[in-house]
């Protein structure tokens, strides 16, 4: 499966044989496949005028729209690499990735123009006000797309979200964009017929998967500029949407706005991602009609790399479900040894999905050195190959001896029906080590105390994984993904704890 073969031009096949058939919704707009591959290439052809060629580097910088997922494909058109960036981004770091990517040409939309004006780290780069390049072009009748594309060759630098330090390119390939599009579509299906609402963000590799598999599909996206529940309420049943890819702070929005009204919809997936499973949410998910399926997956995999199947999840609401096709997954103890049925360990993935390698600002495209890869993630596959998260090895919690897993802990906060979101983290302690520290954001009307909130989790945990303090806090740090910022927490915490 390392060995490069050829794939044909997805979106060149699709307004050949699916013309007519919707592939955008946007507000009021239905582009058809026609249409999309008319506008793709009239900005491939601006693309390519601007000296853009192959491996070049085109940056995004544009809240999710049609301009958005123009520029992806008009990227694909020219052999160029796409790096969407995080709109959410300081100035400062986006001045970082732009010095470390060098991009020949800055794609950006009006409401981001202002991160980038005057900035000096673009100087090599050509900066585009996206939106104008788009509405005022017309077809080049000269340009020629491509007929194929090579698996092996780059089609995106996604950063990782850097909850552990600064961001690092990864480099997925056109051949892990398929095999990821072929392994969920064995797993969840997939048919044209399927309309996916989009409403993460497009610069995350969730974002970035559903452009690419729904062009594969020949599917429908509807596009959302962002999230709010109601608007996704609203469509799911509107619009006939049979996928949908949500974290649990989205899920969590979607099921309260509903005030304790089922879903009757034609939705045959939920995917469920982006961090730790809250078990209560997904049972509570299933009986309000949602057919929800947790995944498990990182950037580094090309998105999901094992998910459960909406039919099997009522009876393993913890499991991430099984690999899919045809990933491997092992669980490996400290040695790399390996570890049999329901043995915890370090998770170690060998699949097609598997990134590339790491963008260098000097040397390029540095390959993964071998083929497996080790998440840094900690859990268990069970007897049946269902696979079981417990924790990044790096957050865990020793006290006294004791492992505590920080998700643990968070997920029974999170069941507490006056509680909205919470972090627990590891604070040095004298006595014990670390001790487990929780913020913990309340639902509005709650005046639950401190020591209500501890005898919570003390009624349901072994005593030594309770918090032993809580911060009430207006928001918990979350990444553009729904990811916890924890180490931006671990340091509040620390400087709390100091200040007793």
């Amino acid at each position: 499966m390392s060995e490069s073969f050829l794939l044909p031009n997805w979106l060149l096949y699709q307004s050949k044989t699916n013309a007519n058939h919707k592939a955008l919704l946007y507000g009021n707009e239905v582009i058809t496949y026609r249409q999309l591959y008319h506008n793709v290439v009239a900005l491939a052809s601006i693309l390519a005028k601007k000296g853009v060629g192959p491996h070049d580097r085109i940056a995004i910088l544009s809240k999710p729209s049609l301009n958005f997922i123009y520029a992806v494909h008009a990227a694909m058109q020219i052999s160029a690499i796409v790096v969407p960036l995080n709109t959410r981004l300081s100035r400062e770091e986006v001045a970082y990735q732009l010095n470390t990517i060098k991009p020949r040409v800055l794609l950006v939309d009006s409401s981001n123009l202002g991160k980038v004006a005057n900035m000096a780290l673009c100087d090599s780069a050509d900066i585009v006000l996206m939106d104008e390049m788009v509405l005022n072009s017309s077809p080049d009748h000269s340009f020629s797309s491509r007929d194929y594309f090579k698996s092996s060759d780059p089609l995106a630098i996604i950063h990782t979200s850097g909850t552990t330090g600064k961001p690092k390119g990864i480099v997925l390939t056109y051949g892990n964009f398929w095999w990821n599009a072929v392994g969920s579509a064995l797993n969840i299906g997939a048919t044209p017929q399927d309309i996916w609402l989009a409403c993460m963000p497009l610069f995350h590799v969730g974002g970035m998967s559903i452009i690419i598999r729904s062009v594969i599909y020949g599917s429908s996206i509807l596009l959302h500029e962002g999230f709010d529940p109601e608007s996704v309420n609203y469509d799911i049943e509107k619009h006939d949407v049979t996928l949908l890819s949500v974290v649990s702070t989205m899920l969590r929005r979607m099921i309260d706005s509903r005030n304790g009204v089922r879903y009757e919809s034609r939705l045959r997936c939920v995917l469920l991602g982006g961090g730790p499973i809250q078990p209560d949410l997904v049972l509570e998910a299933l009986n309000m009609g949602l057919p929800v399926a947790p995944t498990y997956g990182m950037t580094e995999t090309t998105s999901q790399i094992a998910t459960m199947p909406p039919s099997e999840v009522r009876s393993r609401p913890s499991s991430s479900g099984r690999p899919i096709m045809p990933a491997v997954l092992k669980v490996f103890d400290e040695n790399r040894g390996y570890l049999g049925p329901n043995q915890e360990g370090e998770i170690v993935v060998e699949a097609p999905m598997l990134f590339s390698g790491y963008w260098d600002p000097k040397a390029g495209i540095l390959p993964r050195e071998s083929g497996e890869f080790r998440t840094g993630d900690y859990g268990y596959i069970d007897d049946n190959g269902f696979l079981y998260v417990i924790d990044r090895r790096d957050d865990l919690i020793v006290s006294g001896g004791e492992n505590i897993s920080p998700v643990e802990v968070e997920s029974v906060l999170m069941s507490h029906p006056e509680i909205d979101d919470a972090c627990v983290t590891a604070v040095a302690d004298q006595e014990w080590g670390q001790i487990p520290v929780a913020s913990v954001k309340l639902k509005v009307g709650s005046n639950l105390t401190e020591e209500e909130v501890r005898s919570y989790c003390k009624s349901r945990l072994a005593s030594y994984k309770a918090p032993k303090r809580v911060i009430f806090v207006e928001s918990v740090p979350r990444n553009a993904a729904g990811k916890l910022l924890r180490s931006q927490v671990s340091e509040m915490h620390k400087r709390v704890m100091s200040e007793k």
